[in-house]
This record gives structure tokens, sequence and C-alpha cells, in this order.
């Protein structure tokens, strides 16, 4: 095909003219040079790319072409950008910043339009993007207050006999004996000390939780000086009791060994704990029985609820922290997590701020994720071809051999100096 036979009809918004001659102007970068003293080089700094102008020498031509010359006038004159069809360049959006006509008598019944574009942009203002990591923090603050809430809305001792007390007594031991039997190196330590340094809600009234502390004493383990006989005194006092529970939830895992552990898996203990807590059966509410049972029932499923949501807050804080996460380990721990938000919204009688808190809670989470998906690290399989120390490989992988605690603890290796020839999971960085 010709050159000719590729050119296109020009016109501005659709209104057509004869192309007669064009300049393109702007063509290359924005640059800045910076000249230094005593230094004969200098440096240029590249602000991108030039604006081009296109400037174009048309004619208007014909019986009527004082009409089309009018309709041109009106295309040129028109506020914003609007689209340019050029012979040589195609169709482009521009905006008109100059024109200039011209008539003589030796050139009657034609116009000679001399038009002048800029190539036209967007009004970019700077855009605010939410941050996956406040949003986790500021929907597990949110789905707290809503289960403590709840929580003093629903239980209560007072005016009930002695036996609704004792069986919601044993929820709330239940709730801190299944935490032991998970992870009892989690919860050993002084309870008390750790009241005081834990990241809880901002809503907790320290005073109340300085009282929660003052009623727990100073025992040799968390779950001893719940069992103790200590915690009856709170039974009476929703708001206190529910501020203790969630102080447990929260100081899940204290201590240095425990913190080395969360840096080394993450959210797993939180979320072992979210499920242990999320699958204890609840009790349907006592139909064509007392009142007091019904009551009973009711303060266990508030304690079960209060202990559940507790911990799907604290693994979903735990999620986001960690520092340099793996692909295959965020994934995991957000499909475990996000099960166990599915069950506790679909729960009978979850009532709908409960419900809102979740599910604003599980977004955040999977936000996150998808945040991190693109530049965690990924797991790959080696097969070492002989026994060798985790040191070694990690040397040999990453020019680090400190790195073969990290090998042997993801593959439960028995002992780090003796890496059998079996497929591992190692990290691609």
């Amino acid at each position: 095909m010709a050159w000719r036979d590729r050119l296109q009809p020009a016109s501005f918004r659709g209104v057509a003219f004869e192309y007669q001659s064009d300049d393109l102007g702007g063509i290359g970068r924005r640059n800045v040079v910076h000249e230094y003293p005593k230094r004969d080089v200098p440096y240029v700094e590249d602000m991108g790319r030039s604006v081009e102008e296109i400037s174009l020498e048309a004619i208007v031509i014909g019986p009527d072409y004082l009409t089309q010359l009018d309709e041109l006038l009106k295309a040129l004159r028109a506020e914003g950008p609007g689209e340019l069809v050029h012979p040589f360049y195609g169709r482009m959006q521009v905006v008109a910043s100059g024109c200039r006509v011209r008539h003589t008598f030796e050139e009657g019944g034609l116009a000679r339009v001399s038009m002048t574009f800029t190539e036209a942009g967007e009004n970019q203002y700077p855009a605010g993007g939410s941050v996956p990591q406040l949003e986790i923090a500021t929907f597990r603050e949110s789905l707290l207050q809503s289960a403590f809430n709840r929580f003093t809305e629903k239980f209560g001792i007072d005016g009930w006999p002695d036996w609704v007390s004792t069986d919601s007594l044993s929820a709330v031991q239940e709730g801190f004996t299944t935490a032991q039997q998970l992870y009892g190196d989690f919860v050993s330590g002084d309870y008390a000390g750790l009241l005081g340094g834990m990241p809880l809600p901002g809503w907790v009234d320290r005073a109340v939780l300085d009282e929660v502390a003052g009623v727990v004493g100073y025992a040799q383990t968390a779950v001893g000086k719940i069992l103790n006989g200590t915690w009856p005194s709170l039974m009476g006092a929703p708001g206190a009791l529910a501020t203790g529970m969630l102080a447990f939830v929260s100081s899940f895992g204290g201590g240095s060994s425990a913190r080395s552990y969360r840096r080394a898996t993450g959210p797993t203990a939180a979320l072992s704990l979210a499920q242990a807590y999320s699958a204890q059966p609840r009790l349907p509410a006592a139909r064509a029985s007392s009142a007091a049972l019904t009551q009973a029932r009711g303060n266990m499923a508030a304690v079960q609820d209060l202990f559940t949501q507790a911990a799907i807050a604290k693994a979903a804080v735990e999620l986001a922290a960690v520092e340099e996460p793996v692909y295959d380990d965020l994934q995991g721990w957000k499909g475990q997590l996000v099960s166990v938000i599915d069950t506790e919204i679909g729960r009978p009688g979850q009532p709908q701020p409960t419900v809102e808190a979740l599910a604003e809670l599980r977004g955040a989470v999977s936000r996150y994720v998808l945040a991190e998906a693109g530049t965690a690290s990924r797991l790959v399989e080696l097969t070492p071809r002989q026994v060798t120390p985790a040191a070694v490989l990690a040397y040999d992988l990453y020019d680090d051999a400190s790195r073969g605690e990290e090998i042997t603890r993801r593959n439960g290796l028995a002992h780090p100096g003796f890496v059998p020839p079996t497929t591992l999971k190692v990290l691609n960085a």
C-alpha cells in the first residue's frame, strides 16, 4: 500500500478541513542539567517525557467555506480536549492552544487556518490509598468493641441461682484450659505483668484493667490464677470479666520464648486457638425449661463467643505483623482465618454489629494478603543429593549459613546437622 493510501481525512471534533502541512515539536525528554563546582561532567536529571505540540496548516475551501470555517472555529473555541484526526499520526486527544485565520481577495472562496494543538493529559491529584495493616488494626478494634458490648449485654448472674454462676465460671475456665492444653508454655508467666504492655483495644478502661490485675494477683501461671478461686469475684461484673478475658487472649503467647516462636510461625498459635474456640459446641437455648437454664446457657454462649472473636482478632493482627512473609504461608493462614470467620458469621443468633465487624476484618485480611502476594517469597522443592547439614544447604542457597535454622524448622527436621536426601520446602530467595 502506497503511503498516500494510508492517509486519513483530517478533522478536529468531527469538523473536516484540508490538510496542507504540519510541524510536530517537543519530542524528547524534560531534562534538568545540574552543574557542580570543580566538576567537569554534569548530572542530567530526567523529569519525564516532554509535552508535544503539533502545528497544522490547513485550508477551508468551497462555495460554503464560510460555514465550514465557522464550524471549525466553534470547535477550536470549545472547552476541554477534543479528538484530532491527523493524516499521518491518526487519532489523538489534544487541546487547541492557538489559531490564526487568513483571507485574501486573490484567494477568494478559501481561508487558510494555522492551528496549534497540545497533547491532552489528565489532572491527576495525589490519591490516597488504604493501608491493609491499618485496616486490620481498625477492624480488630471494631470486632473487639462489638464482642465486649455483646458480652456485657448478655452475661449476668445477679438474681439467679448459684448454679448459674457455677456453670458460667466453668465456661470461663474451659476457655483458659483450652489455651493451656494447646500451648501451655505460652500462657505461663506473670499474668498481671502481661496486662501492662499488651496491645489491648484503646477503649478498654485501664483502671478496670488494673482492678482485674489486682484481683488476679501474682501466681505462678495465668491458668493457675484463674482456677485458684480469685476469678469468681469478677463474675458479678461483666465488664471487668470481659476485660480480663480479652486480656488473656491478647497476652496469649507472651514472654520472650513465645515471641521468638511467633516470629518463626506467625499467627499459627492464635489461629489454632481461634479454631479450637470456634469448634466448641454451643448449647441451644432452652425452650421449655426454666428461665435460669436459659440464662446459664446464654452466659456460656457469651463466654464462648467472646473468646472466639478475641482469638480471631489476635490472629488477624499477628498475620499482618509477620516480617518478610512467605506467599504459601500467607495463603494458608488466610484460608484458615477466613474459614473460622465464616463459621462465626453464619452462627445462629449472631448480632448484626458482630457480623459486620467480622466481615470487615475478613475483607481487610484478604486485601492484605493480595497486596503482599506480589512481593512475598515462594516455596520451592529441593532434594539434597546426600545427607547434608542445614547450614551448608543454607549457604549454598542463600550465601547465608544462619538460615539453616529456617530450613530445619520449616521441614520439621529432627537434627539440623543431618538433613536427609528427601524433598524439602525452601524459600526461593
